[in-house]
């Protein structure tokens, strides 16, 4: 068993001793093991074993973070290549008593990897609308606003729009009195996937309409 009494050399200097290698890889032409040390964060267990042989020899395992590219094209081979690894440091480090046991590769991946989209076979569930889709509902080079309102106050959200528009913002307006049409259906939804921005103008009953309920959950 190993005490917190004990100190150990090797571990501390781990870096240095994987540059080294890398180095040797290098003017031996391993490049796949070179590229695997030089793209490494290195991590160790200290104490992995210990034998009391010679006084007291202690094991450590280390443990190699390495991006996924690289761990992919290392996984047929990752014993071999572990073990390559492993007796490189044990040959090039001079510390007695001491040396790496085992080392294991881990396979580094980034926390916003997104893998799904990254495979090319995702399946995209919103709207695409056409750009001639687009182009007929808003001005074109403005900035696209939803203006979502009850029936009474149509003519105050026409008005509205029109001033809008001397700033560079193209306006949507639906209008709760029209018949709920499969047409009109599409043309609020083709207008909610390509807007910029939604407007809600909250007036009396707002919340009762079923138009503005449409907009709201599309």
């Amino acid at each position: 068993m190993i005490g917190q009494e004990d100190k150990f050399e090797l571990p501390p200097k781990i870096d240095r001793y994987l540059a080294t290698l890398s180095k040797y890889y290098g003017k031996e032409g391993q490049k796949q093991l070179q590229e695997i040390i030089v793209n490494s964060k290195p991590r160790v267990h200290e104490g992995w074993s210990y034998d009391n042989w010679n006084g007291g020899t202690y094991g450590h395992a280390l443990y190699l973070a390495i991006p996924e590219s690289i761990y992919l094209n290392a996984v047929n081979e990752k014993a071999e290549l572990q073990s390559e690894i492993r007796e490189g440091l044990n040959k090039i480090h001079d510390i007695q008593n001491e040396f790496v046991e085992e080392v294991f590769f881990e396979m580094e991946v980034p926390e916003d990897h997104d893998w799904r989209k990254d495979s090319g076979l995702l399946i995209s569930r919103s709207k695409v609308i056409p750009d001639p889709v687009a182009s007929r509902i808003w001005d074109k080079k403005c900035f696209r606003v939803f203006l979502s309102h009850k029936a009474e106050v149509k003519t105050e959200t026409a008005g509205l729009k029109d001033k809008l528009k001397l700033y560079g913002i193209s306006c949507f307006v639906a209008h709760e009195d029209i018949d709920p049409t499969r047409e009109w259906q599409n043309e609020i939804e083709n207008a909610l996937h390509t807007m910029d921005s939604f407007v809600a103008l909250l007036t009396d009953g707002f919340h009762d309409s079923l138009w503005t309920a449409k907009a709201k959950i599309v």
